[in-house]
């Protein structure tokens, strides 16, 4: 459903497998809006779904979504994908954020004083209805720690050159959530590692 930005890097990530690939992705949308387009979505033929939602209802203070309807809109977005014989449903958690950045860009969010905790209660819930619904969990947010500088959230969210979202010292801009083109890369490794389990256990059956 969403995968902004990235549609390249995992078109060539995903190895010895023939992909037609769709980005159906609009910035800015939270999970409401994406449910209200998925029938359109669907309405192509889609064997596996990769759903990214999730930032902007927790941190975009034009298009906040709480927690329960967050839920509740991945779970119907999950349902949906089923009805219309998707093969696998992929749920992406969610990377920490520069909260400073965050703050000065949405100065009046309600959660602003404990933005990274607000955001990690979203990435509770998608690991939550993945599991409920047997959907494929994508732990983006582990690998995004794992290839970040540093040993702590505190030092990988830092304004960085090596930063892997967008900020001061690698693009100028005081951004604190946008993934840059390496970001990008992997995360679309990510994806493409949990895309191979399904497509390489039907070739091997």
């Amino acid at each position: 459903l969403r995968f902004h930005g990235s549609a390249c890097s995992l078109q060539h990530a995903v190895l010895n497998v023939k992909v037609f690939l769709e980005n159906c992705g609009k910035p800015g949308a939270n999970s409401g809006e994406s449910f209200a387009r998925l029938p359109k979505v669907l309405a192509h033929g889609v064997d596996h779904l990769v759903v990214f939602l999730g930032m902007n209802d927790a941190m975009n203070s034009r298009k906040l979504v709480d927690v329960e309807g967050f839920r509740k809109n991945l779970t119907a977005i999950t349902a949906a994908a089923g009805k219309a014989a998707v093969k696998s449903v992929l749920l992406l958690t969610i990377h920490p954020v520069n909260a400073e950045y965050l703050g000065e860009r949405h100065p009046r969010h309600p959660q602003k004083q404990r933005l990274q905790a607000h955001l990690a209660e979203y990435d509770d819930a998608i690991r939550e209805v993945a599991k409920e619904t047997g959907s494929i969990l994508v732990d983006w947010r582990t690998r995004f720690l794992a290839e970040s500088p540093g040993a702590s959230i505190e030092e990988a969210v830092e304004n960085r050159e090596d930063c892997l979202f967008r900020c001061a010292a690698n693009s100028g801009t005081r951004d604190g959530n946008h993934l840059t083109s390496e970001g990008y890369r992997f995360l679309a490794d990510e994806v493409a590692k949990a895309l191979r389990v399904p497509e390489e256990g039907k070739r091997s059956r």
